[in-house]
């Protein structure tokens, strides 16, 4: 029996789904749109510092203010970060003073806050020299967190609407320095957080363990001539397949955040371009695998034809 192979199209296939979704990816993390260049806007609000000093610069018994109101001053409490949700905590008082802190900030609770962190969504950022064309900024006032940002109303007697600044009170809490949501909690549901997060940690571990193990077990089988087998082919079939849906699953992981904290979202929050940044790299060796896994197929295949007709 002559054994004939047709010609395989999953490798043009492959590359021009990589080189369509490495196109599609450079496009979503370079994209940025085009802010008004002007737009009249009444501000009679008073100016806030939005940049977080050194602290060194500070002086003991100066106001801590400009500092707090943009980020803890202090991540005290220890926390748990994943690729789409973690929880973290700190002393925070945007009217305290350097040296009241320094003295009461082990022992007072009242400013110790609590939070779930959302590293993937963000506010809008500033695109243009006219901030408020297109971003908003946060900061905290008498424990208040606030949105500065462009609101229009419809004028009285006429069809004119005013542009103007306006601080609109948020729930949320946000980290300036790592750019990313904060949703405050109670110690207690941050503990809970942290326990389950801790158990969604381990079994991605062991799984992550057993994909190496089963590639590890893929080379010994190799060395040993038994390369075209069903465990083989299964082996790098679930390979593949995990690494490439992996940036697909924290992409919905982090949608359902959205859904399920979507009292604390507003239209100025978005999301941020890293969930896309760093996806290429798994989807490409995903691929490769994917590859090998067609190739392996194809010739158990060829290897099982070849025995009928022997």
């Amino acid at each position: 029996m002559k054994i004939t192979s047709r010609p395989n199209f999953w490798i043009p296939i492959t590359i021009g789904m990589y080189l369509t979704a490495a196109t599609a990816l450079y496009l979503i993390n370079n994209y940025t749109p085009a802010g008004q260049s002007s737009v009249e806007v009444v501000d009679h609000l008073k100016p806030f510092d939005n940049l977080i000093p050194d602290k060194a610069s500070l002086q003991e018994g100066s106001s801590y203010y400009s500092y707090s109101k943009n980020a803890m001053a202090y991540h005290s409490s220890s926390g748990i970060q994943t690729g789409f949700i973690g929880t973290t905590g700190g002393f925070n008082c945007d009217t305290c003073s350097i040296k009241w802190i320094a003295t009461h900030s082990d022992t007072d609770s009242r400013h110790r806050k609590y939070y779930i962190t959302l590293p993937l969504w963000k506010i809008k950022n500033t695109t243009s020299i006219f901030w408020y064309t297109d971003s908003v900024k946060f900061h905290t006032e008498n424990d208040q967190n606030y949105l500065r940002k462009v609101v229009t109303a419809q004028n009285k007697g006429n069809k004119h609407q005013t542009n103007y600044v306006a601080d609109v009170p948020v729930k949320f809490a946000y980290d300036q320095t790592n750019q990313y949501l904060l949703i405050p909690v109670t110690k207690t549901t941050k503990n809970n957080i942290e326990i389950v997060l801790r158990i969604f940690g381990f079994a991605l571990l062991a799984y992550l363990a057993y994909l190496i193990i089963s590639f590890l077990n893929f080379i010994v089988d190799l060395s040993k001539g038994l390369a075209f087998t069903d465990k083989n082919i299964a082996r790098l079939k679930l390979i593949a397949i995990t690494l490439i849906l992996y940036p697909f699953a924290l992409f919905l992981l982090n949608q359902l955040m959205r859904v399920v904290f979507y009292n604390y979202f507003t239209s100025d929050v978005i999301m941020n371009k890293s969930v896309w940044q760093n996806s290429l790299e798994p989807i490409g060796i995903g691929l490769v695998f994917f590859l090998l896994y067609r190739a392996f197929a194809q010739g158990k295949s060829l290897k099982d034809e070849h025995d009928l007709t022997v």
